[in-house]
């Protein structure tokens, strides 16, 4: 009674997956952000952009009742692991800083969303 009816094909290629190109670590400037708040650490706060050449990336995150801009220098496209390929942040240079332009929230901002529009991206 032992026949294919068991049998797991294995030919099947698993669907292509992402990989990281890079992984930095930029700190925020205290003149930028002197007390953030503690909820800016959840993942719905952080949206990244590389820009087209590849050599910066902006990374914007919520704080509070505000959207911050980081511009972080992407220079260098080189890895870091650790033990069992953990991946380690590079310190990265951060260009410019700043809060961004926008309509005042009352209440502390819950997600940051980036959308493309006419060449002009906006949080």
């Amino acid at each position: 009674a032992c026949g294919k009816r068991g049998a797991i094909e294995r030919h099947a290629r698993p669907p292509a997956m992402l990989s990281a190109r890079s992984l930095r670590k930029a700190s925020i400037p205290p003149s930028l952000l002197s007390d953030p708040s503690p909820g800016c650490l959840q993942p719905t706060r952080l949206a990244v952009h590389v820009n087209g050449d590849g050599g910066s990336c902006s990374a914007y995150f919520a704080s509070g009742c505000r959207v911050y801009k980081l511009e972080i220098s992407m220079e260098e496209e080189m890895l870091s692991r650790g033990k069992e390929s953990l991946l380690i942040p590079i310190n990265a240079q951060v260009i410019s800083s700043s809060v961004v332009d926008r309509c005042p929230h009352r209440s502390e901002i819950q997600s940051v969303v980036l959308a493309e529009g006419e060449g002009v991206i906006a949080a």
